[in-house]
């Protein structure tokens, strides 16, 4: 589902937004994802670190759609899902593969929340931990191409 379709359907919205919100949305993104990547170090389990992962993930996509000016409404059903999706197309184009990959990241995260999921991989907590880099250094781009650099 486009933006458009996003927009029509009332489950995203255009609103005000400071760059300062921005940013601390990206820092949040950025707490999730440093303690993730900790947690791996001393964890046996990749399952609550890929947790960890994944909502790096989705508030550094809530981070794309606050820099444009649009927000998931938090009564949408499917909120997870299309916020990802608002991104994507938010992002512009070098994130394919990895936009791909949070989808299904997203499912199996469900899945281990709600379903019969037991296990996550090495191979997947990896891939998870880069593409979140990727993703969120995407979203320190988008900040700085916002605010002026000082004239010191």
């Amino acid at each position: 589902m486009n933006l458009q379709s996003l927009l029509s359907k009332n489950k995203v919205e255009k609103i005000e937004v400071l760059i300062t919100a921005v940013q601390n949305k990206t820092n949040k993104a950025y707490s999730y994802l440093n303690f993730a990547k900790n947690a791996a170090v001393y964890s046996g389990e990749n399952e609550p670190v890929y947790t960890s992962v994944y909502d790096a993930i989705r508030i550094g996509c809530e981070s794309i759609l606050l820099f444009h000016g649009y927000r998931v409404k938090a009564s949408s059903e499917a909120r997870h899902k299309a916020v990802i999706e608002a991104a994507k197309e938010l992002a512009g184009s070098g994130l394919d593969s990895e936009f791909q990959r949070m989808q299904k990241m997203r499912q199996k995260r469900n899945k281990l929340e709600y379903g019969n999921l037991t296990s996550i991989s090495e191979g997947e907590l990896k891939q998870s931990i880069e593409d979140a880099e990727k993703l969120l250094g995407k979203c320190a781009a988008l900040i700085k191409s916002k605010i002026p650099p000082l004239g010191i």
